[in-house]
């Protein structure tokens, strides 16, 4: 007999192989990322397994052989709402993309499973304003590149280690955060192109880095030079 594990998971893509199976790739609650072999698995409800959709929340009972069997799958929560919203569709496709990408299969990282699964519910929501949507991918992002041991969260200055309490650079060939003080000296000795960051930004970004999803409602990127600075600040603190 081999050993069966009920875990919860998340459909993050699937495709036909062969005439009569898919592959299927989740990311669960016990095992992290898992690519299973699905026999007999159609767009459309069947008697063994009804219908899977993309983003959904199911139910697994696996059987641990050399790799993952599944033995049964049911539905427990649908996102129907996100594949009516073209925007928090591609939010969702964005996120499944991160995840298949950045995380090795049955590689669990804790606490991972729970951010995903609150992210769609939260996208899921019917009339969000687009500029919380777009709020709470900038955090998922965050917390996702955090979890995976990504980042680093700045708050010195990387050329006098003073602490950073002001308005400041980021110098995008070295990765750096500088000061206003060393910020001159170093234009005048490398004469290196760098980027001003406002200060209310670096703390925004730690701010989106430690609340709580639920937390961040009453933030807004309202202005196109905010996404900036928090895209630039995503950038140089996972590298």
């Amino acid at each position: 007999m081999f050993k069966e594990f009920k875990v919860e998971a998340i459909i993050l893509k699937k495709y036909k192989y062969l005439e009569k199976g898919y592959y299927v790739d989740f990311l669960t609650n016990d095992f992290g990322r898992l690519s299973v072999f699905v026999r007999g698995l159609s767009g459309t409800k069947n008697n063994t397994h009804g219908n899977l959709e993309l983003m959904s929340i199911v139910n697994l009972i696996l059987e641990k052989r050399e790799n993952f069997k599944i033995k049964n799958i049911s539905n427990k929560e649908n996102f129907l709402n996100i594949s009516q919203n073209p925007e928090n569709y591609t939010y969702a496709h964005i996120l499944s993309e991160f995840t298949l990408k950045l995380i090795p299969e049955e590689h669990q990282i804790d606490g991972y499973f729970e951010l995903v699964e609150m992210t769609l519910k939260i996208l899921n929501i019917k009339d969000l304003n687009n500029q919380y949507t777009k709020c709470i991918l900038i955090s998922f992002l965050i917390k996702a590149l955090n979890l995976l041991g990504y980042i680093k969260f700045k708050k010195y200055c990387d050329k006098c280690s003073q602490k950073i309490n002001d308005n400041f650079f980021v110098d995008k060939e070295n990765l750096h955060f500088i000061c206003q003080n060393c910020c001159i000296e170093k234009i005048e000795l490398n004469n290196i192109i760098i980027k001003k960051i406002k200060f209310e930004n670096l703390k925004l970004f730690h701010f989106l880095s430690t609340e709580s999803v639920q937390s961040i409602k009453k933030i807004r990127l309202n202005n196109l030079e905010t996404f900036d600075e928090i895209k630039d600040l995503i950038n140089i603190s996972s590298n």
